[in-house]
């Protein structure tokens, strides 16, 4: 295996050529990484209201429950159905949040290889070695 890698030479006679490619690769995957930021951040908002919402219409359906209901036994019945439909509404929340979750994983990991690629065809990295001057003792 070569170890011996060489990176291009900023200051070479196209003396902003390799800076300004590298600038506009840089700026091109800000504005991407941006994007699946955005996106990401609407699906979470999305589910936070989704929960919001439940919990609100859970203790609208506790409080309507309470003025209905006239026997201890009758409350805790009711209260013990709402809390296992309340859970289990939650519970489908977490899944499909998970779900967005590794779904934006792969859209990250896809992102961050692209840009690598990008990169790497902005400023090459060639493998042939080259020489270095060296200093003879006197």
């Amino acid at each position: 295996m070569n170890t011996n890698y060489s990176f291009p030479n900023f200051f070479s006679s196209e003396p902003f050529g390799c800076w300004d490619g590298l600038t506009k690769a840089s700026v091109e995957n800000s504005k991407q990484l941006e994007t699946l930021n955005v996106k990401l951040t609407e699906k979470l908002v999305k589910k936070q209201t989704a929960f919001f919402d439940k919990a609100v219409a859970a203790s609208h359906q506790i409080v309507a429950m309470l003025s209905e209901k006239k026997a201890l036994s009758e409350v805790i019945t009711a209260q013990r159905e709402l809390a296992a439909e309340f859970s289990n509404s939650l519970l489908a929340l977490t899944r499909e949040t998970s779900e967005i979750i590794v779904e934006s994983q792969e859209e990250y990991r896809h992102w961050f290889e692209q840009g690598l690629k990008n990169l790497m065809s902005k400023a090459p990295i060639s493998e042939t070695p080259k020489a270095s001057p060296t200093k003879k003792a006197a």
